[in-house]
């Protein structure tokens, strides 16, 4: 037989590596993509539905709660009667130039105060306070403003109170007014209020520094009993 007669051998069957099979996967996959969203056959693709966004939801905020009554800001006072509440309060905490703003606060507080017997109006119109020529602590005392145990002490009391301390009272809490311009830190001359610098760096470790004591006369000295004074010639 001739080798032109010989039949062909087929070749061998070969399987699809790792790489070949992955490309063929990827190539199904995007075609099947590309069926389903492209266009058809006679050229016209599939018409997209109009997408209208979903509106969100805007739910309100909550409304607070109202204020208990008695923790609710107080109307601003009278002018004139402020002007007396702070001509009065310069006499009993000894300092000019209060804070007009805290004693507006301090006044409005105080007048709707529910432990207090007697309200700040009352004792103004008592004492027919004039702030031009505000009542001296004699008058006040000749007025019986100081007596202990009565309704117009314990409103002294609060006063200084507020003015000293900077806190008042709102309903059965305290809240603070002020921490600065308390009163209690202009009569310390040694050290100032928190936040507040000092004249120069390590002041607070100087020695407070305080008025001479004045000398007593001999003549003003009590002699002991039993003692007698001999002249010498």
């Amino acid at each position: 037989m001739s080798d032109q007669n010989k039949p062909i051998p087929a070749e061998p069957k070969r399987g699809l590596n790792r790489r070949q099979f992955l490309q063929s996967l990827s190539a199904v996959v995007a075609g099947g993509l590309l069926a389903g969203c492209g266009l058809e056959p006679d050229g016209t693709g599939p018409e997209l539905a109009s997408w209208t966004p979903t509106p969100a939801r805007i739910a309100s905020s909550p409304q607070p709660p109202p204020a208990p009554a008695e923790t609710r800001t107080p109307p601003a006072p009278d002018p004139a009667r402020l002007a007396q509440f702070l001509a009065l309060s310069t006499v009993l905490t000894g300092f000019g130039n209060l804070n007009a703003d805290l004693g507006g606060l301090y006044l409005a507080q105080l007048q709707n105060h529910p432990s207090l017997a007697m309200k700040p109006g009352q004792l103004l119109e008592q004492l027919a306070v004039d702030p031009e020529a505000p009542p001296s602590l004699e008058r006040l005392e000749q007025a019986g403003v100081f007596e202990t145990d009565t309704p117009t002490r314990a409103l002294i009391d609060k006063i200084l109170e507020y003015w000293y301390t900077g806190i008042y009272d709102a309903g059965e809490e305290q809240q603070i007014a002020t921490t600065v311009e308390a009163l209690a830190w202009r009569s310390l001359s040694y050290t100032r209020a928190p936040s507040v610098c000092g004249p120069h760096p390590d002041y607070w470790a100087e020695r407070p520094r305080s008025a001479p004591v004045p000398a007593v006369p001999p003549a003003a000295m009590p002699e002991k009993e039993g003692s007698s004074t001999s002249e010498t010639n």
